[in-house]
């Protein structure tokens, strides 16, 4: 099932982190890694420590964008005179991530993928400020059941609880407001009731309410009967998702609507039978986008027509797709589509396919 996290995908394409840098190769430069300046390369310390990445002007010290894995954990992201520095993301043998700032450890703003238990299957996320990996000042952390705590932490404990109170359960959701449930909301997608997690088909929701809506952080998980499911833990806005996109990357359409091409892109992405999507439609009256199937749908463009009308039918009508291009060649680091941390290069994707693209306003 096409379960892997943005995470796992930076594990696998990072592997092949060499094609991303412009610096020579080390081994032109001998064998011997704390020589080696202005390169790019990989070794294997006395310590075990396995690193593949850029080096700077200092010999043998780790500078630039680079992979290190040292006892089971492995960091992608930005070094700085041999340490993590910059941007970042940390994976631990228990399925646990960090991804934020980094300076030695993770400090500044960050997210906490926390493992709760043993299975690898319960996860805590804490949204905020931390400290040599530790939360320190203000955050907000969402519990694998979908509580929603905030307030001020210290050393990793909550001192300044800020949390929103539960919201009462015999009243109506439409009354909600300033207020969390927790255990969530169900709508079935098969008709049975809930009885429990595992088992129930449909949408859950657990998190904070303003104005009778989900609004604030919370955790929304959507298991279908296919046994497909999807996990969303963060802030959510009127009910939808909170995306937001750099405003460079905002569509404005011709009648001067802004469409975030991200959300529509998330929800196609999000799908079994999708692996990546780029939407456009800059100055133009409908959008329309370019599809590139999972390997086992590869040969299946009737059925990836389907997937997106099915996702057109939850969009607002500016955001609908109303054309595809089904396009084999995934969008990589390799064929320059992808940057080093596997945002779409837009430009260089349009660049490509823009006379296809263009041909839908043609007709």
């Amino acid at each position: 099932m096409k379960k892997l996290s943005l995470y796992i995908f930076l594990v696998l394409m990072w592997c092949n982190l060499g094609q991303s840098s412009d610096r020579p190769l080390c081994v032109h430069k001998g064998t011997d890694f704390t020589t080696w300046v202005n390169c790019f390369g990989n070794y294997t310390n006395s310590e075990g420590r396995i690193y593949t990445g850029e080096f700077g002007n200092i010999p043998g010290k780790r500078e630039g964008i680079g992979k290190s894995e040292f006892k089971g954990t492995l960091y992608l992201g930005e070094f700085k005179n041999d340490i993590p520095s910059g941007k970042g993301v940390i994976l631990f043998p228990n399925s646990s991530i960090t991804a934020g700032e980094m300076n030695g450890l993770p400090n500044g703003q960050v997210v906490l993928k926390i493992s709760i238990d043993n299975i690898k299957k319960n996860f805590d996320r804490h949204f905020g400020e931390v400290k040599n990996g530790v939360p320190e000042g203000y955050g907000t952390r969402v519990s694998s059941n979908g509580k929603v705590i905030k307030g001020i932490f210290k050393k990793g404990k909550l001192i300044e609880n800020q949390s929103l109170q539960e919201c009462d359960r015999n009243k109506s959701v439409k009354t909600y407001n300033n207020c969390q449930l927790v255990g969530g909301i169900f709508h079935s997608a098969d008709g049975k009731k809930f009885t429990n997690l595992d088992t129930f088909k449909g949408f859950i929701y657990s998190g904070e309410f303003q104005n009778g809506l989900p609004n604030g952080f919370g955790l929304i998980i959507s298991q279908m009967p296919n046994d497909q499911r999807i996990e969303y833990m963060g802030e959510f806005k009127n009910g939808y998702l909170k995306i937001t996109d750099r405003k460079k990357d905002i569509i404005v359409n011709a009648g001067g609507d802004n469409i975030s091409p991200l959300k529509v892109e998330n929800l196609m992405t999000n799908q079994y039978e999708i692996e990546q999507c780029l939407v456009y439609g800059n100055g133009k009256n409908y959008l329309v986008a370019l599809v590139v199937p999972s390997d086992e749908f590869i040969n299946e463009e009737d059925k990836i027509k389907e997937k997106v009308e099915e996702i057109n039918k939850g969009l607002s009508v500016i955001e609908k797709i109303k054309n595809i291009i089904v396009v084999k060649e995934k969008f990589s680091i390799e064929n320059r589509m992808l940057t080093p941390t596997l945002k779409l290069k837009r430009f260089k994707i349009i660049e490509k396919y823009k006379k296809q693209l263009e041909n839908f306003y043609l007709k």
